[in-house]
């Protein structure tokens, strides 16, 4: 039993990690949501729960690269700094929801997001020759990034 847990440990890690990020995702969309319904909206912001939806199959998709990257590319000479991006990536989407929905701060978000997204090109670009399915994992966090950049600018736009 111990040595199952033991083999899976970094499953373990990574899903509390995600589980954290997703949790306090919640709590500051939750404390801002007033705040947020008194934005003047731009006409393709999706209803609430397509965010919730989509980020956690997001943050999903992240866990699996994380632990594709930790026991597939461990070779690699470049595998601590794609943890590190990774690492930056959690980090800046708690930056984003505390500044957009406790600071209320939608320049500031605007800033974050626009980090988030070069992070996840650069993720995509260092591993898509070494370790494609990861960068193929990352690529709709991309996008969807892409998406909620639009809606930050429109926001900070509009109110």
């Amino acid at each position: 039993m111990v040595s199952r847990i033991m083999k899976n440990i970094d499953i373990i890690i990574v899903s509390l990690i995600v589980t954290i990020l997703s949790t306090f995702g919640k709590i500051a969309s939750d404390l801002g949501m007033n705040w947020y319904q008194s934005l003047n909206l731009p006409p393709l912001t999706p209803p609430s729960w397509v965010f919730g939806l989509t980020w956690t199959l997001l943050y999903i998709f992240a866990a699996c690269a994380v632990i594709i990257l930790m026991r597939s590319y461990k070779h690699i000479g470049y595998y601590r700094s794609i943890l590190g991006l990774f690492a930056l990536c959690a980090i800046l989407n708690i930056v984003w929801s505390y500044v957009f929905f406790i600071h209320n701060s939608i320049a500031g978000a605007l800033i974050d997001c626009i980090v988030i997204e070069f992070n996840l090109i650069t993720i995509i670009a260092a591993t898509w020759h070494d370790a494609r399915t990861l960068a193929l994992l990352m690529l709709p966090g991309a996008v969807w990034v892409v998406f909620a950049l639009y809606i930050n600018y429109q926001i900070l736009f509009l109110n």
